[in-house]
């Protein structure tokens, strides 16, 4: 069990929604996760970045490989609803052969990747490649862990409400 707790405002929701974005990202499609979340405008509201860029790394380990995913998108200044996909990384290492393989696709869209054979269509700005290749055999385990990331958070009104300290004395039982 992992409790989060901090001030209004401190990135407790924005820590939890981060790996969630990322899972709905790649089994929706970038545009539905972002659309989902009010549009880019209200996504860098959450996170208080006011030149327009956010960016998320996710780190995942597995008997058989680690893995290292990141993501950043920006807009520009005053037309958040332009928002690209800006980078986006990944990075594998397989633990029993020792290699090390990569997928990366920058700003202009160009894909470059290690994985021989790997057919990564070129995609809009819009789109995530690992979105794209998910369904290679040599990638599928990465994306289904990505895919199936959830998190849970309890935003009850009652919890949220300032409560009056118990009046009980719970350490006279012990």
């Amino acid at each position: 069990l992992t409790v989060l707790v901090g001030i209004n405002g401190s990135g407790k929701s924005n820590l939890l929604d981060a790996p969630r974005f990322v899972a709905q990202a790649l089994k929706d499609g970038l545009e539905n996760a972002v659309e989902e979340r009010y549009g880019f405008d209200s996504m860098l509201c959450d996170v208080g970045e006011p030149r327009g860029s956010l960016r998320i790394g996710l780190e995942l380990e597995h008997s058989d490989w680690e893995a290292a995913y990141r993501i950043e998108l920006a807009a520009p200044k005053h037309r958040p609803d332009e928002y690209a996909v800006r980078s986006e990384a990944l990075e594998v290492f397989n633990k029993g052969s020792q290699a090390r393989e990569t997928l990366s696709k920058n700003s202009r869209g160009n894909v470059t990747s290690s994985w021989s054979g790997l057919d990564a269509p070129v995609r809009d700005k819009r789109s995530l490649t690992l979105f794209a290749v998910g369904g290679d055999a040599r990638l599928e385990p990465i994306v289904d862990a990505l895919r199936g990331i959830e998190t849970y958070a309890l935003f009850s009104e009652e919890l949220r409400q300032p409560h009056k300290p118990s009046q009980r004395d719970y350490l006279a039982k012990f």
